[in-house]
């Protein structure tokens, strides 16, 4: 909330400040505005690109993969299959020897080879860069044969001792599993730098007996090539793991592995020599304890892709694709610098315009100004001269227009000061006359109607004393119109005062019951008071709350139908309102009820339900538009609850003696 003194004297501004400051402002936020949408629509760009260039890279290198594995899987099985179902025989290793040629000239497989439990041995495949025919035929002897194009052996073989393929983990590992599987990768033993990983499969007979092992052995040296080849062409870090961590090959130009002693062991990624190390170690980390096994990273410098690539043959391998960022953002950079420079241009620009506007509508505006001051001094012929600018133009010509008619204004306003005096002095007449030209006679003949009635005069026949009873009630009835109208008219003008004191709220309960006793006890209505004790006293006038529960109960007594009951409780406002500061008087009938379209016209001066003139019900239309105006200037509400043939419920909310502050 502002302080006070600011709202009293707020600050005052020069217009060329006023027409400058907004102007540069808005061209700071727009700019802005238009910077930090750009700036969010490439970020969300560059999301969408780097999903959709990681995505394509996964699925790139999960294709090559299907490809280059699953062949080698589907061509294992085939020479299963065909040597189950002794397509050719078994023992025809010359056959055999071709057959494998063709398959790795033709599939760009390492190696094709057979082994049976007779520790015979045939393969084909590349040994040192040669394509050669291997085999073993007794005594562990292992020839090895160079081939022509054809697949015929070219003699004399080469020729090593003591091999037995049976004690090859390839072999025992695929008796072991009795199905189509991966091998562990491994590197040859001859040939250390050679890293390989097979498909093994075992081969039985029609009986489940087993003959042998076939197997396909793949290079993961081809694996590197592709994903170094330019059909990722981006320059991404690309690597192809196990869950161990071990690398299986990789887009960087160093090997898999390293020599030590002769022999080629293979590297973990966190031992690989490349600026995305610690992006992919830290994306493997996250993946191996996330739910989600595929996923997206962002590290300082990288987007990190990770793919799991598993087939049925038990292969579980992990693809991270690590993008640099700045492959991405350097576009992003380069606008945020064009965005600036404008920005500044921009800028420069709002303040010139904003000056020069400014000049242009300050001049006449100062012009304008003066002619005020003299009209405030009673000069209502003040010279201005014409401006450029239409709107002040039209400013001015209305200025003009309406100094020719203040003079006119302050005689009409003369006048309408008179006769508003002279409608003053009407009213307080009227209300005068009221009270002394009518209730002064109305009283006199209520007061002789009563001394009738008690036979000063005489004795009376009934018929007599009916009519005088009749003229009492009327008379009273009239008195009561009188005095609402006059209550109603003082309202309106303000001239009621209120003379608030704490008021016990029982004691006035009960008094209000009192007055309508006679008329309940007549039509047989059950009275009812329910007030609790411990309640705080109301701080109300007495004699103006006493007027509305009266009016209040009158109504329910007189809308109540015969055995019915009217109740009149008192509570608080609300449970949690402690200590309270406000009491509830509701006062219910099981009466004939209000229809709803009828519930926000009640209070209406003059208002009623039956406006026929032979409507069952008296009254004057004016009880509860005083209620609701003697409750409203005691700082309280009036609410009203009502239903059609089951009673009605009017509750007042009044302030109790705990309240700090009245009206009163």
């Amino acid at each position: 909330m502002l302080p006070i003194a600011f709202v009293k004297n707020p600050p005052r501004w020069p217009l060329r400040w006023v027409l400058v400051i907004p102007t540069v402002l808005q061209t700071v936020m727009i700019v802005g505005l238009v910077g930090w949408l750009a700036d969010s629509s490439g970020k969300q760009s560059v999301e969408r690109l780097t999903a959709h260039t990681l995505n394509e890279m996964g699925d790139k290198i999960e294709q090559y993969l299907n490809r280059y594995l699953q062949l080698a899987q589907l061509v294992n099985q085939g020479n299963r299959d065909a040597l189950e179902s002794q397509l050719f025989g078994k023992n025809d290793f010359n056959f055999l020897g071709k057959s494998f040629v063709l398959q790795v000239k033709n599939y760009g497989f390492t190696y094709v080879n057979y082994g049976n439990e007779q520790q015979q041995f045939i393969g084909a495949g590349y040994v040192h860069g040669r394509l050669v025919i291997e085999e073993i035929q007794a005594n562990s002897l292992l020839k090895a044969y160079a081939v022509d194009p054809l697949g015929n052996r070219l003699k004399p073989p080469t020729l090593s001792k003591d091999q037995n393929p049976t004690q090859s983990p390839w072999y025992w590992q695929a008796v072991k599993a009795q199905k189509p599987v991966w091998s562990p990768i491994y590197n040859w033993p001859d040939i250390p730098d050679e890293i390989s990983i097979a498909a093994i499969a075992p081969v039985y007979d029609p009986q489940k007996k087993l003959l042998g092992v076939v197997g396909i052995d793949l290079g993961l040296s081809q694996l590197s090539q592709f994903l170094q080849s330019p059909q990722l062409n981006n320059p991404s870090t690309i690597a192809i793991i196990e869950p161990s961590g071990l690398l299986v090959a990789t887009s960087e130009k160093t090997p898999v592995y390293q020599i030590i002693q002769g022999k080629a062991q293979r590297i973990n990624l966190k031992d690989l020599r490349s600026s995305a190390t610690p992006a992919l170690v830290q994306a493997l980390a996250e993946y191996q304890k996330a739910d989600s096994k595929n996923l997206f990273r962002e590290s300082q410098d990288y987007f990190v892709h990770t793919v799991p690539y598993r087939d049925k043959y038990g292969l579980d391998w992990i693809i991270l694709i690590a993008l640099p960022k700045s492959y991405l953002l350097s576009e992003i950079e380069a606008n945020h610098q064009r965005t600036l420079v404008l920005s500044v241009l921009a800028l420069i620009g709002a303040i010139a315009l904003g000056i020069i506007t400014s000049e242009g509508i300050v001049r006449p505006m100062r012009q304008l100004q003066n002619a005020v001051q003299k009209v405030a001094k009673g000069n209502f012929q003040p010279q201005v001269l014409p401006s450029a600018i239409l709107e002040i133009q039209q400013l001015e010509d209305a200025f003009r227009e309406m100094a020719q008619q203040l003079d006119q204004a302050f005689e009409q306003q003369t006048q309408l000061n008179e006769e508003l005096l002279k409608a003053t002095r009407l009213k307080d007449e009227f209300l005068a006359t009221m009270s002394h030209e009518l209730r002064t006679p109305l009283n006199a003949i209520l007061g002789m109607t009563e001394s009738l009635q008690e036979a000063i005069y005489g004795p009376l026949q009934p018929p007599q004393i009916q009519a005088l009873q009749t003229i009492e009630k009327s008379g009273f009835h009239l008195l009561d119109l009188i005095n609402d109208i006059l209550d109603v008219a003082k309202i309106e003008a303000g001239e009621i005062r209120l003379d608030c004191h704490p008021i016990p709220v029982r004691s006035l309960c009960q008094s209000s019951l009192l007055f309508v006793q006679p008329q309940a006890a007549k039509k047989g209505l059950e009275l009812c008071l329910a007030c609790p004790s411990g309640l705080p006293d109301l701080k109300v006038d007495e004699r103006r709350i006493r007027q509305v529960l009266i009016n209040l109960l009158n109504n329910a007594v007189k809308f109540t139908p015969q055995g019915g009951t009217v109740t009149l409780a008192v509570e608080t406002c609300s449970e949690t309102d402690q200590p309270p500061t406000k009491l509830r008087l509701t006062v219910s009938d099981t009466g004939i009820g209000i229809a709803p379209d009828y519930l926000e016209r009640i209070f209406t001066p003059f208002f009623q339900v039956e406006s026929a003139l032979n409507r069952r019900y008296e009254g004057t239309g004016l009880g509860l538009t005083l209620v609701k105006q003697i409750v409203a200037l005691h700082g309280g509400t009036v609410s009203v609850h009502s239903t059609l043939d089951e009673g009605s419920h009017f509750s007042l909310d009044l302030p109790c003696l705990i309240l700090t502050s009245s009206p009163c």
